[in-house]
Order: C-alpha cells, then structure tokens, then sequence
C-alpha cells in the first residue's frame, strides 16, 4: 500500500486550470498571430471539456495528460505542490486520488505523470 497519497478533488482543479489558463492566453494574445490565438482557444477548450467530463477515462487521461505535460501547477494550490514537491525531491513514491464533488472516484494518477 502506498502511503503517499493526495487526494484532490476534480471541480477544484478544474477551477484552478480554467484561471490559470485563462489568465496566460490573455498575457500571450499579443504576442500570437490570430489564427494562433484562435487555435490555443479551441485547445483549451477541448480540454477544459474532457477535464470537466462525466466519463471517467476521458477526465482521467486528460488530467494524466496535463499533469503530464508539466501543467500541475496550473491545477494544484500551494499546500499541495509543495507536498507533491516534497515527495518528488525525496524520491518517494506517491499518486493523487482524483474524485468529484460528489465524493465518486475519478482515478489515480501516479507520480511518473507528474511533471512541473
């Protein structure tokens, strides 16, 4: 069993992505040709969208993908990057639990998805 276990709920995380993104394709819209502009949206949408789905394998691998993709950050408040920091730097092994509001299980992602 590992003990190293954050559990994080998905709504919230959803939350903090759909700001953080927000505010940096705003912070980029000069610096991007339109019709780049225009695709950065259409991706954050799509997924914005599969973050926020109701089917657990497609909120799951998109959670994985963008934790993956060095996004935790943009996800995560301070407490828990730092905790998650912490494990990482002492080379202990450790996943999030994802779940809802509702309190269902979405899934777990291991730490060899999370990058920063």
């Amino acid at each position: 069993m590992m003990k190293n276990t954050l559990i994080l709920l998905t709504d919230k995380l959803v939350a903090r992505y759909l700001d953080c993104m927000s505010e940096h394709l705003w912070d980029t819209l000069d610096e991007l040709h339109p019709a780049e502009f225009a695709n950065e949206l259409i991706q954050f949408g799509t997924t914005l969208k599969n973050l926020s789905s109701s089917n657990n394998d497609t909120a799951l691998n998109t959670f994985r993908q963008e934790f993956g993709a060095g996004f935790t950050m943009m996800m995560v408040n301070d407490e828990e990057f730092n905790q998650l920091e912490a494990w990482s730097q002492s080379k202990e092994e450790f996943r999030v639990a994802l779940f809802r509001e509702d309190g269902s299980a979405v899934g777990i992602v291991t730490d060899k998805f999370l990058n920063w």
